[in-house]
């Protein structure tokens, strides 16, 4: 490969569309590479490797993967040279892993804590409408329809690049207004220092920074948790509609939604109380059977089942 051209290699992405932050994001991504200019496909194969064994994730390492395509893909637009057996790397197949879900109380502390932060409203906006960091930094006081109770997430700031509207919990209206009250219409309601939006960096360890010094840091706790923290409420409710918490998610496919769902020991026990089968109102194997059909409906597509039964007698052991 030749010199990395930082410039060039930008003008080229934007013109394609590509968005700064991931056009920034890849820059960081070719900095990790040594010898850029003169890469070999084993070179590149034992960098990914490598990633691979410090235990980074596939999504960590597909950014790589992708900033190496799409440098490469500039190279040829230019007539440049490289190794061509580098692009055919492919990527790493997609991960599936408990997402980092936050308690009532924790989710509290989170939004009530340093007050004087102007992080704070950003992620109690977070998480009482279960939109993307992304989306809620890049609201203008028009998206804000406080009076239909409403924040309007437009196409061009959505992951999916749908519009979609995201009901506002009336506690927060009032919070919001203050937060515009002296804005305009196109201002952001959450601008950087510079009057920029919010980057993923700032947001990011601004969380990570928060959570650490509540105390509350653990795995695949992320500013994301907000955001899956409150789907997973809403799907908690048994009367929860899967169809309405996709639309109000912004997802496209429902099965992504679903992934969502996070039933903890405690949540499925209570669940199970309700029923009447735990209330002796049921024969012993009229009760199991629906024991075994619900948690079936509930779980069994995401985890492993295995289902004991005897005259007296029901085991059920869920793996992952």
């Amino acid at each position: 490969m030749v010199v990395f051209l930082y410039s060039e290699f930008n003008i080229a992405l934007l013109r394609k569309g590509i968005e700064k932050s991931t056009i920034f994001l890849y820059q960081k991504c070719l900095k990790r590479l040594e010898h850029l200019e003169s890469l070999t496909y084993d070179n590149y194969v034992n960098f990914i490797y490598s990633l691979k064994d410090k235990g980074c994730r596939h999504s960590y390492i597909n950014n790589h993967i992708n900033a190496v395509r799409h440098y490469c893909t500039f190279l040829k637009d230019t007539g440049r040279e490289f190794d061509p057996k580098i692009p055919e790397f492919k990527r790493l197949p997609e991960q599936t892993y408990n997402k980092g879900i936050l308690s009532d109380e924790e989710i509290t502390k989170i939004t009530s804590h340093f007050p004087r932060s102007h992080f704070t409203l950003f992620f109690k906006t977070l998480s009482l409408t279960g939109a993307r960091p992304n989306e809620i930094s890049h609201i203008t006081v028009n998206d804000l329809l406080l009076g239909e109770g409403f924040i309007l997430i437009r196409p061009e700031v959505s992951k999916t690049k749908t519009q979609r509207y995201i009901p506002i919990a009336p506690s927060l209206i009032e919070e919001l207004k203050e937060q515009i009250k002296d804005k305009k219409g196109t201002d952001l309601v959450f601008p950087n220092k510079i009057g920029k939006p919010i980057t993923r960096g700032a947001w990011s360890y601004a969380f990570r920074l928060r959570v650490k010094r509540l105390g509350l840091d653990r795995p695949n706790v992320t500013c994301y948790s907000l955001r899956h923290s409150f789907i997973s409420s809403l799907a908690s409710d048994e009367n929860a509609n899967l169809a309405r918490i996709q639309q109000i998610a912004g997802h496209k496919k429902i099965e992504t939604t679903a992934r969502y769902i996070h039933l903890s020991y405690k949540q499925l026990h209570k669940t199970l109380n309700k029923l009447t089968l735990l209330r002796d109102q049921l024969p012993f194997e009229d009760s199991t059977n629906m024991i075994v059909e619900y948690t079936q409906g509930i779980i069994g597509k995401r985890f492993s089942l295995t289902i004991s039964k005897s005259p007296k007698k029901l085991s059920i052991t869920i793996e992952e």
